[in-house]
Formats: C-alpha cells, structure tokens, sequence
C-alpha cells in the first residue's frame, strides 16, 4: 500500500491524528522485509568503501553517527552496529559508535529494544562472525550488552522526523516502496540536510539525477550509497 501526501490527511482526517484505528494500520500497514545481513552488498560497501572514507576524513569527529529509519524489528540497525564496530576496533581504534533505529510500527520497535530474536538457519552464516556480540540462550539471539548499549531506537514516522543531531550515514532501505515518486522526493530532500559533508545516504527507488541536484553523487554504478559533496 503506498500513502501519499492526499491519502496520508485524508487517513488522518477520517481516523483523527491519534485514534484507536489509525494506530491499528500504523502498526499492521508497513511490513518491510528485514534480516540480519540481509543486503550483502550494502554491508560489502559499508566496510570497503563507505566507512575507510568518512573515518579517515580530516574533518571527521567521533562518535560515528549512524541512522537507520524504517528499521522495522531492528535486525537491521543491530547489523550494522556488529559490522561498524568491528571495523572501529580494528582500523579507527578510539572511535565510539552510536546507531539509531526508528520505525513507524510500534510493536516493532519493542521487540528491536529487547534485541531478542528467534534464529533464523538462513541468517546463521552470516552472523557467525559477529558471534562475539551476542548470545545464544533457549534458541533465541540475543544482542550482547555492548550491542544494546550501542544501538538505540525510536518509535517515529520519517514522515514527520525532526532530527537535531547530524548523521555521518542514513540507511533508507525499502521504506520509500511504500510512497508514491514525488512524495519519495519530498522525504529525500529533508532527510538529506539530515546528513554531515562527506557522509552517506543509503536508499533505493530514487535516480542519481535527483540526487546530485542535492549534492550528492553515487559512490559507484551498482552502489545504493550516495555520498554528499
């Protein structure tokens, strides 16, 4: 289901801003596809490429600010911590990591909080070589306390996220699937200024073209990374 702008006050002009009912759709509406280390080639980017340039950048100051929006149960945020930090430990010793997850749908970012998950065989391989933080206890994954410590999260909607810190790197996944072209672009634009010189925004379903005219340029043709100029 894709909401514009219409369809968005339309929603909430027949529900009310705070009804029963529209907390209902709020939180059954936007199912996203998640996993631990679900888009390798986000992850293959993110340590080879996107995080050796804006750490070793002269105007870099830490900690590394992190967003991922849309996060739905937090498998996503928890990956790119993992990631992030191992890559801190080993090439930027003394940098701190701070990742934020938000998520329209409620229910979901409790779970992310607890950061306890059913194990998935699939995602099994991919997780392996993070194992140092996080544990396994009556079949369930749970996140270590450094883990927890690290990455925080928010019940909101991007829609109307108002966010005074600046991010070194966004992850926009799959949430903009559900917005209509020229909506897509109004939420770009805004989150763009969201993100610090020489940081990266991470999206799909939007052309480079578009971009640039925010300042921005791919990182390279098969990449979904975006770096601002």
């Amino acid at each position: 289901m894709k909401l514009n702008d219409e369809k968005s006050h339309i929603f909430e002009a027949e529900l009310g801003p705070d009804s029963q009912l529209q907390h209902f759709f709020k939180d059954n509406i936007v199912v996203i596809r998640t996993g631990f280390f679900r888009n390798r080639s986000l992850f293959r980017d993110l340590l080879t490429s996107v995080l050796p340039s804006i750490t070793g950048s002269k105007s870099f100051r830490s900690p590394l600010q992190i967003w991922s929006a849309g996060c739905s149960d937090g498998r996503e945020p928890y990956s790119i911590a993992m990631a992030s930090a191992d890559f801190l430990k080993k090439k930027r010793p003394g940098v701190k990591l701070s990742v934020l997850g938000s998520d329209i749908n409620e229910q979901q970012i409790q779970i992310a909080k607890k950061g306890e998950y059913s194990i998935i065989t699939a995602e099994q391989a991919a997780l392996e070589p993070y194992a140092h933080h996080y544990h396994i206890k009556d079949n369930k994954l749970q996140m270590g306390r450094a883990m927890l410590q690290t990455v925080s999260f928010k019940h909101e909607n991007i829609i109307e996220a108002r966010k005074a810190i600046p991010f070194h790197i966004l992850f926009l996944s799959n949430v903009l699937l559900y917005y209509e072209k020229e909506y897509r672009k109004n939420i770009v634009s805004r989150l763009a200024n969201l993100i610090l010189p020489g940081g990266c925004f991470y999206l799909e379903s939007v052309g480079g073209r578009f971009m640039r005219s925010l300042g921005f340029e791919r990182m390279n043709t098969e990449s979904h990374f975006y770096i601002k100029i």
